[in-house]
């Protein structure tokens, strides 16, 4: 891609995003009640479904049935629907410690359940109250809250996942993942998967690397707010990275007083046919907005976000190739890209949380309870300058609501089964 095709490159991206929030028709469904106990998947998920009807299972009452974390693997066409998945339960423990391992399968649903794994991370806080920036020691060596491998069109849908080594990995042909609260884990979301779309997500306390790009291909990151992570886009030079990356409409925050990590917001070393960044907030305690290879600099398309540091020396641009960081004027000179971004003006959120923040959990930093809390203090206060200030006449960074899955549930006239 040349910068005479970028137009259309971000004009598909933005098209592709408008389109995933219209509801879709879905087949009819049979819905399976499970009675109250504890499963492993294998025990909930005794048949898949077909593309005409696809199995929904349901605990029998809400709160009902806990699911043992580990895999679930071989099926097709079914979808899980409000449950507790429980990580500390995993039949391989203590060597796992998995939410859900989706493997060999097609059209599977995770939704509006919770993901617990072995211990909640505090970025950089021990329970004591110190400042430990090491906290993933002493994890199972595997600790995920989703994943996905030799899989298509994998869906994770309104969960909440948190206490894991790592958010998750995915390596299907197809992801989705949306409407999700992960908080509290120590890694992110790392992908290698053919099509990823991330959307209306927060990330709440991920020490670590946010998003590891290792040999993805087309990542599509809209609308989501990610909050106290390392790095925020990681496609670096040690990484395999991805074929595209669509960025856009998503709110980075990185606390002044973060005691561990906090780096560069977006490393593009790696991302071969082309990258969008456009109507981000970048608030970085560091001080450095995009990190990309001299190859990458014509693939980029970067323009009306608004990035502030608290660092002396603020807006900087790394060129990876050459060793050097560039201010904001030598960055617009050099690549013609970010004319309409905001540099040196912080974005006037409404009630971001800052480290002593005691009101949630005694060791620092307060606990959102939902996506939409989260989001709520996010919202750009009257006279910040990131209002109207979007490619669209919208405000940058992330939208007041977040898209909810409004395909259909299952209808009242399915027959109910026990298992």
């Amino acid at each position: 891609m040349r910068r005479g095709t970028r137009s259309v490159l971000c004009a598909a991206a933005v098209a592709a995003w408008v389109a995933i929030g219209g509801a879709q028709s879905a087949p009819a469904e049979r819905v399976v009640k499970i009675p109250r106990g504890t499963y492993t998947f294998a025990q909930i998920v005794r048949e898949s479904g077909t593309a005409a009807t696809p199995i929904r299972y349901v605990p029998e009452s809400a709160g009902a049935v806990t699911i043992r974390g580990g895999e679930l693997s071989r099926v097709s066409n079914v979808i899980l629907d409000g449950f507790t998945i429980d990580g500390r339960l995993d039949p391989e423990w203590p060597t796992k410690s998995r939410g859900v391992d989706i493997r060999d399968a097609t059209n599977v649903t995770i939704t509006n359940s919770e993901i617990i794994g072995p211990a909640d991370i505090h970025t950089g806080y021990d329970i004591s109250g110190k400042v430990n920036c090491a906290e993933g020691d002493g994890f199972p060596t595997q600790s995920g809250g989703i994943g996905s491998q030799n899989t298509e069109n994998i869906t994770f849908s309104n969960l909440v996942v948190h206490g894991f080594r790592g958010a998750g990995s995915l390596r299907g042909a197809s992801d989705y993942v949306v409407s999700t609260l992960f908080r509290n884990n120590f890694d992110g979301l790392s992908s290698a998967s053919n099509q990823v779309e991330i959307r209306d997500i927060v990330f709440w306390v991920l020490p670590t690397h946010l998003f590891s790009i290792q040999g993805a291909g087309r990542i599509l990151l809209v609308n989501n707010l990610l909050v106290d992570a390392q790095d925020m886009f990681q496609a670096g030079v040690n990484w395999e990275g991805a074929r595209e990356a669509h960025i856009l409409k998503n709110t980075f925050y990185i606390p002044a007083n973060k005691p561990c990590y906090g780096f560069t917001g977006m490393n593009l070393y790696n991302v071969k046919q082309g990258a969008i960044v456009r109507d981000n907030i970048l608030v970085n305690k560091r001080d450095g907005w995009i990190g990309i290879s001299d190859a990458g600099l014509p693939l980029l398309s970067s323009d009306f976000n608004l990035n502030y540091s608290y660092q002396p020396k603020i807006d900087e641009y790394y060129l990876i190739d050459r060793g050097t960081k560039i201010l904001y004027e030598e960055w617009v000179a050099l690549s013609g890209e970010d004319k309409n971004s905001i540099v040196r003006q912080a974005p006037q959120f409404t009630d971001p949380p800052q480290y002593g923040d005691y009101s949630a959990n005694q060791w620092g930093f307060r606990i959102p309870r939902s996506v939409d809390e989260a989001r709520s203090w996010f919202v750009l206060k009257p006279g910040s300058p990131g209002k109207n200030a979007a490619s669209d006449g919208t405000d940058v960074g992330i939208s007041a609501v977040a898209w909810r899955d409004t395909r259909p549930k299952a209808p009242t006239n399915v027959r109910i089964t026990s298992n």
